[in-house]
């Protein structure tokens, strides 16, 4: 049996990284910065990145919004490898306790919220976001993950993000910008490891999905 035939299907869900990937309003922009190249004589090619620890595809760690929360380097390993749902909200204008059915919540695992963004494009302006009410009942619920395929999961616009308080303060990590519009309603399971960064808020991550 070759390489091929041994593979399993890997569903991408992460958006590439580059000059146009959105970027949270006030956050520093993606730039690849070369500092060598073949084509102009150099022994080899070697580049420069510069951008938040919240582009693209990325968790928010608790120390994100938790004075004293965990950093990047101390969350287990073992979270960003476990059982995920991907429940579709489809025309909703905010994610709600309505969408969070019994069956859908189970300790340990991912909740990634599918609306009709695609993550690299821009955002529905009339999407109010995830409730402080449903981000109570997946605090309560143990979930492990909240993902959603927009820049923020933050609710309406609240200068104390509220929402993020509640799900970091929790101990559930926030999953932002995973690109879902390819991806069915159902049971997966989830891989999105962070860069082992000491003392970061957040890191990128390639978040794949596998049927369950």
């Amino acid at each position: 049996m070759n390489r091929l035939q041994q593979s399993v299907r890997v569903i991408d869900i992460s958006i590439p990284l580059d000059e146009h990937t959105p970027v949270y309003p006030g956050d520093v922009p993606i730039r690849l910065h070369p500092q060598s190249s073949i084509r102009d004589g150099d022994v080899c090619n070697l580049s420069s990145v510069t951008m938040s620890v919240h582009s693209g595809t990325h968790i928010d760690a608790p120390y994100h919004f938790v004075r004293d929360g965990a950093t990047v380097d101390s969350l287990l390993l073992e979270r960003f490898w476990c059982p995920a749902r991907v429940v579709a909200v489809n025309d909703a204008q905010s994610i709600d306790t309505r969408h969070l059915q019994p069956g859908v919540l189970e300790p340990g695992s991912a909740i990634l919220f599918k609306t009709l963004t695609d993550a690299n494009e821009p955002e529905n302006e009339e999407f109010s976001g995830l409730t402080v009410a449903a981000a109570e009942r997946l605090c309560d619920a143990r979930v492990n993950i909240v993902g959603i395929d927009r820049g923020s999961i933050e609710g309406e616009e609240d200068p104390t993000y509220p929402v993020h308080r509640t799900l970091l303060g929790g101990d559930v990590v926030v999953l932002e910008r995973v690109r879902l519009i390819h991806v069915e309603e159902g049971d997966y399971r989830l891989a999105c490891f962070p860069l082992l960064i000491r003392g970061a808020d957040g890191s990128p991550v390639r978040a794949v999905l596998f049927p369950a």
